[in-house]
């Protein structure tokens, strides 16, 4: 939204930039440049299209109006009521570029492909719903992606790093949010089935934390889903997401996936093929 003039200047502040009104142009370029058949969208420093009288910017980076008053907004709308079928919420739709909720759209579906789930079968996995945002906060610096309590937050650092490695995120996320609806049963057996230790990590509820001085130490050691990835060596809950990911794209650096995390998760799409999510008491989670 629209903050009044900085400082002893008349620039407006618009969330990701500032517009100076008697130029009637941002200071800086749009990080992003959508709709290339909209060719105003490729004028970086314009505002609303050149269109003031029937558009807004409320985010500094897409124009809001008439949902159907230019192509990038239908389509954004479009993805929108899409993901709702399979059970999204989105949080302000103008934060997201149509293209981005298309690559969530996408990593979904091949989650659901590689599961061989239903639609139906993706939400009962996913609890039901999944609140689904987007951040352009600068101070995430490399962050890509982050779940917490039901809600999937995309940043920068997955949606500015090319299709197929945002697709990937979505999926990891995904991971993270099916183990946070079994109540972190499906992470504690994956744990157990490749001879991993993990300490100090805990599931309250929905939350999931680590304290100070938790240890983690992956079973399989060679084979483990992701050597890029800082984070799965940390703890049980990255381990899970990340081998989720690796067993639907497959591993980075690695002729293949370790067999005991392959198995664990293909035998978990399998189970979760019926309607009643896995019961952490029950013996079908280990």
């Amino acid at each position: 939204m629209r903050s009044g003039g900085v400082g002893q200047t008349a620039l407006l502040f618009y969330n990701a930039r500032y517009y100076d009104p008697k130029l009637g142009r941002f200071l800086s370029p749009d990080s992003i440049a959508p709709a290339k058949e909209t060719p105003q969208t490729r004028n970086r420093y314009s505002y609303v299209l050149n269109n003031p009288l029937k558009l807004v910017d409320p985010t500094g980076h897409c124009e809001k109006g008439d949902p159907l008053n230019t192509p990038e907004n239908a389509r954004c709308v479009e993805f929108y009521a899409r993901l709702q079928g399979y059970g999204y919420r989105v949080y302000n739709l103008w934060d997201w570029m149509s293209h981005e909720l298309e690559l969530v759209l996408q990593g979904t579906q091949d989650l659901i492909a590689a599961a061989h789930w239903s639609v139906d079968q993706f939400k009962s996995a996913m609890a039901g719903r999944i609140g689904l945002d987007r951040s352009h906060d600068p101070s995430a610096g490399g962050l890509a992606g982050y779940q917490n309590a039901g809600d999937i937050t995309l940043y920068d650092g997955a949606c500015n790093a090319g299709d197929a490695f945002a697709k990937r995120v979505v999926v990891h996320e995904l991971g993270h949010q099916w183990d946070w609806a079994s109540g972190a049963a499906l992470s504690s057996a994956l744990v157990a089935r490749t001879g991993g230790e993990q300490t100090g990590c805990y599931s309250i509820g929905p939350y999931q934390f680590c304290l100070p001085g938790a240890t983690y130490t992956p079973g399989e050691s060679g084979t483990l889903p992701d050597p890029r990835n800082a984070h799965f060596t940390e703890n049980q809950y990255e381990d899970f997401a990340e081998s989720v990911a690796a067993t639907v794209y497959g591993a980075y650096n690695a002729p293949f996936l370790g067999s005991n995390r392959n198995e664990h998760v293909k035998d978990l799409f399998a189970r979760y093929g019926g309607y009643g999510r896995c019961n952490p008491t029950e013996r079908e989670c280990q």
